[in-house]
């Protein structure tokens, strides 16, 4: 008796289970408004997503059978579609009456009104649409069901349910693209009001991105993240040999990308050129791919930011020097009024006595001075190549115009890939260290990487790079920090920089002894960053936790240690030993 009473037991609950799964899989056209799709309550949702409620396209779900059933199975074929269109433009017109007669409702009545306006015009300039009947729109029918879109106010949508075969009304629902990084994350890391991405090169994913580490994070990523302004209305002056602003790299007219001039080795002005093309005796291009580094638009960092090329010599003599300087105060920087964003780039450098200044040194630190306390420019240097001190204590000499008070000196790191070219997939181990070429140690402020791709085929040396190539040297790392400084000014509109506030900018936002070869706490290991620290995984792996791992956080009760493990560690969970208390729980039991 008790195995007939499991076994009625289990004939009825499997007859149950098999209703109820026949009954959830129900086609659309036998459903109803009370068992089918469940009808949202505003703010119901908004505990899995952000509040789309007010004023707000909304999607309108009608079902034709709710209005006759007996109509969608007894009909021929033809009369039932011909009834069908019939309700769902009634319906639509309903709405649309709706609408109109109800604009006071709307927290922002304009907006309306100009969907509105904008319908009557379109009406008037296009043949009938059926799919469109003033502000309602017809998306799809399928089978029965028939799914609109309207502009309502928050008090319409309740009317708009009741409304004879409609089912449910709701917001339109916006889609995330699978982006493996985080918006607001962004936002509120780097303090930027908006910012773009782009898969970029070596050189500007580096420096968008805190210190990459394989065993917290899966795949590079290959992005380039920066802010929207990104060097709008900064000027940045580049003395550098010749400039060929014809390239793609600065073909757009929302700025100014100009040459403004050309000195022989003598000083003298020489009247031989256009705004596009300024060629120097030796035409070699080095200017243009140091232009390219600051602003180009898509292997540059500030690519909104003005630039201005002043053509000299291979190697740039004082008169050529002295004499640039001259004309940039005298035509370009007196005629300026307001907060100045002025930027001096020096991709050049030389040996001199380090405890006597000469004479010359001494003239081209008083230049650099003025424009400095009168001008508000920020001057950056490059640390030169020779892997040496830049003060070279031993050797009595220093590296000019680096090591000067008001300038910035930028030394170079390695490059992405493990060959200079062709370019490979495999991530150079020794990025973080600095380049063997680059010239180091006090007197350097900044590093930045000193391997960059070159796009384009030189038009003027006789020796032609091939498209994609990568140069190296401390003359590319500098017009980075540069570009990265204008990006910090177009972002302060407000703030008037000069070297100290700049360099103060670029300390908080570098990564600190992210150098492996350089001194711990070490004053110049500085790695440059435009402001977004968090690094992200490009397979959207991870194997840590906080910044240096896509902000993820430990479970379990584990705390986020200062390197960005998930441990259980006494020491490791101090937070005066690093623990990040944002991704864990720090002290949480010592």
């Amino acid at each position: 008796m008790k195995k007939f009473i499991n076994l009625f037991f289990l004939l009825v609950t499997t007859l149950f289970i098999n209703f109820s799964i026949a009954k959830s899989i129900d086609t659309w056209e036998n459903k109803s408004a009370n068992d089918t799709v469940s009808s949202f309550d505003n703010h119901q949702m908004t505990d899995i997503e952000e509040n789309l409620y007010g004023d707000n396209y909304y999607i309108v779900f009608a079902n034709y059978t709710l209005v006759d059933a007996s109509e969608s199975t007894h009909n021929k074929r033809q009369e039932k579609e011909e009834k069908q269109k019939e309700f769902i433009y009634s319906l639509m017109n309903e709405i649309n009456n709706l609408i109109v007669g109800n604009i006071d409702t709307y927290e922002d009545p304009n907006t309306v009104e100009e969907i509105i306006n904008n319908e009557k015009l379109r009406k008037r300039n296009e043949q009938n649409d059926e799919d469109n009947i003033g502000t309602v729109i017809r998306l799809t029918t399928l089978n029965e069901i028939s799914i609109l879109s309207a502009y309502l106010s928050e008090e319409l949508i309740e009317h708009v349910k009741d409304m004879s075969g409609v089912y449910d009304c709701m917001p339109n629902r916006r889609f995330n693209y699978g982006t493996t990084y985080n918006s607001n994350d962004i936002k509120n890391d780097t303090k930027w009001k908006s910012f773009k991405v782009k898969k970029a090169d070596g050189h500007l994913s580096l420096i968008s991105q805190g210190k990459y580490d394989k065993n917290l994070v899966g795949k590079y990523d290959t992005n380039y993240y920066y802010p929207e302004s990104n060097g709008k209305d900064v000027d940045i002056y580049i003395i550098d040999s010749s400039f060929n602003f014809n390239q793609k790299e600065f073909d757009d007219t929302n700025r100014t990308v100009k040459c403004i001039g050309v000195f022989n080795e003598y000083g003298n002005y020489i009247n031989n050129y256009t705004e596009k093309y300024c060629v120097s005796p030796s035409k070699y291009e080095h200017g243009t791919v140091v232009a390219d580094m600051a602003g180009g638009i898509n292997h540059g960092v500030a690519t909104n930011a003005n630039i201005y090329g002043i053509a000299v010599d291979l190697k740039p003599s004082f008169a050529s020097i002295m004499a640039s300087l001259n004309r940039i105060k005298k035509f370009y920087l007196n005629n300026k009024k307001g907060i100045r964003r002025n930027i001096f780039n020096f991709s050049f450098g030389y040996y001199s006595y380090l405890s006597t200044k000469t004479s010359d040194v001494v003239a081209l630190e008083n230049v650099i001075d003025d424009l400095v306390n009168n001008y508000n420019a920020v001057f950056f240097a490059c640390a030169y190549n020779d892997g040496l001190p830049v003060k070279d204590e031993n050797n009595n000499k220093g590296m000019y115009p680096c090591i000067l008070d008001n300038v910035i000196c930028v030394g170079s790191t390695n490059g992405m890939y493990e060959s200079d070219y062709p370019i490979t997939n495999s991530m150079r181990p020794e990025v973080y260290m600095k380049a063997s070429f680059s010239n180091y140690g006090d007197g350097v402020d900044i590093y930045a990487p000193g391997y960059v791709s070159i796009p384009f085929l030189y038009s003027l040396n006789y020796v032609l790079s091939p498209p994609n190539s990568y140069w190296s040297g401390t003359s590319f790392s500098t017009p980075i920090v540069a570009g990265i400084a204008a990006s910090i000014m177009s972002e302060n509109p407000t703030t008037q920089f000069n070297k100290e506030t700049m360099f103060n900018y670029l300390k908080q936002t570098g990564i600190k002894n992210a150098i492996e070869d350089i001194e711990f706490n070490d004053p110049s290991n500085l790695f440059a960053n435009n402001g977004k620290h968090i690094v992200y995984s490009s397979d959207d792996t991870y194997n840590g936790c906080g910044i240096n791992a896509g902000n993820n956080k430990c479970g379990n009760d584990l705390c986020c240690s200062y390197n960005g493990y998930c441990v259980d560690d006494k020491n490791l969970c101090k937070i005066e030993n690093g623990c990040q208390s944002k991704y864990g729980l720090c002290n949480y039991k010592y």
